[in-house]
């Protein structure tokens, strides 16, 4: 495959969103039912949609059209008429489409995949009704064979993982954050928890939670990270309880106290320095963890507080 955004062929990019509609949205998905999976469907009267997936959540078609080329505004005629199409298919009553998508059919999501586009250019597809989606900073290196593998790696570990990666895996986050709660809240340390904003920010309000990833104790001089360990695939398997600070000195401190609690199965790995703050990770067995979260983290937890209350004095 090329591996520079000038000579990168329009099918490459088309074939990869088709393996992987994630990248574009994570309840995108194939849809099994039609020819191909919906990769160039063909409508009738000989029109060819590029890609049509599914909208799990809200069970809409997305037509997705993509171009090697930078958006023109000859795109927006392109793809309206193909939602005119998809819309006659209501009226049929052998119609596939209209089997899978039944009422949702009449409001199908348009999206536009091209190297690059212009904020005028983009504003006039939104009032349109049309998503863009720019790759030329990104899509070069995801096309090349070696980066594609890591995206398949990544699924097929996920797929594996004792939460495993799939449209509830949001739900169980909540669940084992709940848990984290309870306990603080039961040991009278409340004030270490924070609950996400409301509203969060997000257009989808349970992207926010798909991986295990919380702040407890932010506002202290040294914090804790509870995170899971997604960014080394040799330790894919691990969650993380990282303690945070700004200080060099105080988290050195708190290394070498801590060390002395002689934990079971407790690392010694050394504080790794961001050159304006400085972590201090410790690795425990994900599935262990969830287990029983609230004994798991009992003891670190407890260490924690009381060597922070015997620094503070």
């Amino acid at each position: 495959m090329s591996s520079s955004v000038s000579s990168l062929q329009e099918k490459e990019v088309q074939q990869l969103i088709c393996d992987f509609p994630w990248l574009l949205n994570l309840d995108y998905e194939i849809i099994p039912e039609l020819a191909n999976k919906g990769l160039e469907y063909v409508l009738p009267g000989g029109n060819r949609i590029d890609l049509l997936l599914k909208d799990r959540r809200t069970k809409r078609p997305v037509i997705v059209e993509f171009k090697k080329v930078p958006f023109y505004r000859e795109n927006i005629g392109q793809i309206l008429e193909y939602k005119t199409k998809v819309l006659c298919e209501l009226q049929s009553e052998s119609s596939l489409l209209s089997a899978v998508f039944e009422k949702k059919l009449c409001i199908p999501i348009l999206i536009l995949v091209v190297p690059s586009c212009s904020a005028e250019s983009r504003l006039a597809c939104n009032l349109a009704g049309i998503e863009i989606y720019e790759y030329e900073s990104a899509m070069h290196e995801l096309v090349i064979p070696e980066k594609r593998r890591t995206l398949e790696d990544f699924i097929s570990t996920m797929a594996q993982d004792v939460i495993p990666f799939n449209d509830e895996r949001n739900l169980r986050i909540k669940e084992i954050y709940n848990e984290i709660k309870a306990y603080l809240i039961a040991e009278n340390l409340s004030y270490g928890w924070s609950d996400y904003k409301s509203p969060p920010g997000e257009y989808y309000d349970c992207t926010n939670q798909l991986f295990i990833n919380k702040y407890l104790f932010r506002d202290n001089s040294i914090s804790i990270g509870i995170y899971e360990n997604i960014y080394q695939s040799s330790n894919s398997n691990d969650l993380v309880i990282e303690f945070y600070s700004n200080n060099l000195d105080s988290l050195k401190y708190f290394r070498e106290e801590f060390i002395k609690c002689d934990m079971e199965n407790m690392n010694t790995n050394e504080i790794f320095d961001y050159g304006y703050s400085h972590c201090w990770s410790l690795h425990l067995d994900k599935a262990d963890f969830i287990r029983n979260i609230r004994k798991s983290i009992n003891p670190y937890v407890k260490n924690y507080i009381r060597i922070m209350n015997t620094s503070s004095k």
